[in-house]
């Protein structure tokens, strides 16, 4: 809090300072011109001070501005009284000067204008109708009144020599105070360049000096030194060379040279009115005012085309991507730095080239196809190859205006790890579809995998009328084997057998395992029961052959149960339990065979070879 009250205080004697100076400034040019005046037109000569603080306000942002107003205001009070003036007279013209500059800065302000740079024509415009035009205008009824109150000079005089006065104020200081920044100021003082200020500075000092003397039409004259100065000169030195130009003009129509020199006695600015006066002198520094004003655009234009080049340049060579643009001729007119890293070319070497010649026939033939739908006003993508087995992806964007083609924008990004990832994980989706239908262990199909299969056969069986059968088998011996080598052992062995039934069954039968030691054979088609028998025969006879795992010889053995359809059911559910059944009634009446349903064989069948 001490902190924050303490920045306030200082930033408060900071004004005070730039108040006091500004005040300082507008009594000592007040005195000035007060001594220029006749005794008929105490106020027509210029003011300046006006300009001053307008300047300084709007430099500041309006910091304080009622402390420069009230400033001011004491400022033409004291000058007035120096003059010889009347108090009341003194305070009127006080107040108006004040309510002058204070309507100006708020007319500016409320335009939503910047002019502090006069970095483009509308500022100067704007600022000059209100700051040379309108409020002076305003100002010079009031103050007419009280000069003619006063002084008797009429009121229509009065209020045009008020006007008068500030508008010159305006027109020679305020351009300069919104041109000055210490930038500008800097390179001006650069020696070359301020060498160049002051000749050019004495030179339209002297054309000036001449023509008013000896021109029939001076002001045409004077403009003509005045726009070299503004072609060959910075802003700042425009608006400085314009001043001093109006400033020597005004001095020889008040005639304070005449004592010096004699010769200009007679000078055809004595014939002029003051309104004349300021209506020429407008017109010959508003061109280079202008001028110098287009050129701050033009360079700020230039220059933020050029930093939004090396802006757009920064993104692109950083951007991981082809970037490049063809004109209508199909020749190069950009491209980014990755060219240069995915091919070894300099991207400058490839500018005004087609394809062809930048990066091959075989590359050019490649992408014609697609070029040629781009030159038709289409936007095209597509993938390809490129050098090093890159896999890209390229998009071609037609630069239309108007509906004609400009050119054709290029962007190709790598999607190598992009189409790597793709194919891991369409391996990795391929996986789980099959470790959802399969058994992880032996790769045979799982029970959710065989309730699928096992109702497809039943629907083609009871389509066709023909008979199918479903076997259930379970591995004896498997338990004792399992506790005694370990599940290491028993996994292995469990993917041994898998192998064997698949290899013993025939390609349109399916093995499935459901569980720790048991499996399913669906028998699609069969012809006969005897079908079903020889084929649960190949399996027995399979299974009795050893199996050799990490050196242990191994002997298990099936046990079988079988059950048809539509003999012992016409659904899943049936068919398994009544499979599951028989396969215990055998394994009961002493394993390593196969049994039948007694509906399937019209005897309890029990068979063993």
């Amino acid at each position: 809090m001490q902190s924050s009250a303490a920045g306030a205080f200082q930033g408060w004697q900071a004004e005070l300072r730039y108040a006091t100076l500004c005040a300082t400034l507008v009594l000592l040019t007040l005195f000035i011109s007060s001594r220029l005046e006749g005794a008929a037109d105490p106020v027509s000569v210029m003011r300046v001070g006006g300009a001053i603080v307008l300047g300084v306000l709007l430099q500041r942002r309006g910091r304080s501005w009622a402390l420069y107003l009230i400033f001011l205001a004491i400022a033409v009070y004291l000058a007035n009284l120096m003059a010889g003036r009347p108090g009341a007279f003194a305070a009127g013209a006080a107040g108006i000067r004040a309510l002058e500059v204070g309507a100006a800065y708020a007319m500016v302000r409320a335009l939503r204008i910047d002019p502090v740079g006069l970095r483009d024509v509308r500022a100067l415009a704007y600022t000059g109708a209100v700051a040379v035009g309108l409020v002076p205008l305003a100002g010079g009824v009031a103050g007419g009144l009280i000069v003619d109150h006063f002084f008797g000079t009429g009121w229509v005089t009065a209020t045009v020599n008020w006007a008068l006065g500030s508008a010159m104020g305006m027109l020679v200081l305020l351009p300069v105070m919104l041109a000055w920044s210490p930038d500008r100021w800097r390179r001006l003082r650069e020696p070359t360049k301020f060498q160049e200020f002051l000749l050019l500075l004495g030179v339209s000092l002297v054309c000036t000096l001449l023509a008013t003397e000896y021109a029939a039409r001076p002001f045409i004259v004077m403009s003509l030194p005045l726009t070299l100065v503004a072609l060959r000169m910075p802003l700042l030195g425009t608006a400085v060379v314009c001043a001093a130009n109006i400033v020597l003009v005004t001095l020889l129509k008040s005639g304070p040279f005449d004592a010096l020199l004699p010769w200009l006695a007679k000078s055809p600015m004595e014939a002029l009115a003051y309104g004349e006066l300021n209506v020429y002198s407008a017109l010959v520094v508003l061109a280079p005012l202008t001028i110098g004003v287009l050129l701050v655009e033009r360079a700020r234009g230039v220059h933020q085309l050029a930093a939004s080049r090396r802006q757009l340049e920064a993104v692109t060579n950083n951007v991981p991507a082809l970037i490049g643009y063809l004109d209508a001729d199909r020749r190069y007119r950009f491209v980014n730095r990755v060219y240069q890293d995915w091919f070894g070319l300099n991207g400058s070497a490839m500018i005004g080239k087609t394809p062809e010649e930048a990066l091959g026939p075989d590359t050019a033939r490649e992408v014609a196809p697609y070029l040629e739908q781009a030159m038709r006003g289409e936007t095209v993508r597509f993938e390809r190859t490129i050098l090093g087995g890159r896999q890209v992806e390229s998009t071609l964007v037609p630069d239309l205006e108007d509906g004609q083609l400009r050119g054709v924008f290029l962007m190709s990004s790598d999607i190598t790890a992009r189409k790597s990832l793709e194919a891991q994980l369409q391996e990795e989706n391929n996986r789980a579809r099959v470790l959802a239908d399969h058994d992880e262990l032996t790769g045979l199909p799982n029970r959710r995998s065989l309730e699928q299969r096992l109702a497809s056969a039943l629907v083609d069986a009871q389509a066709s009328n023909a008979p199918m059968a479903l076997l259930f088998l379970d591995l004896d011996a498997f338990k004792p084997i399992n506790d005694r080598l370990g599940h290491d052992t028993g996994d292995r062995l469990l993917r041994l057998v898998a192998d064997r039934l698949k290899a013993t069954l025939r390609a349109t039968d399916t093995v499935a395992r459901v569980g720790g030691d048991e499996f399913v054979v669906v028998l699609t088609p069969i012809r006969t029961v005897t079908d079903a028998q020889t084929i649960a025969n190949k399996l027995l006879q399979a299974i009795r052959v050893p199996f050799n795992v990490e050196g242990h010889e191994l002997n298990v053995t099936l046990t079988i149960g079988i059950a048809l359809h539509p003999q012992d059911g016409n659904d899943a559910a049936t068919l398994m339990r009544q499979a599951d059944a028989t396969m215990y009634r055998a394994k009961s009446l002493g394993r390593d065979r196969f049994s039948m349903a007694p509906a399937s064989s019209g005897r309890d069948h029990l068979e063993a070879e």
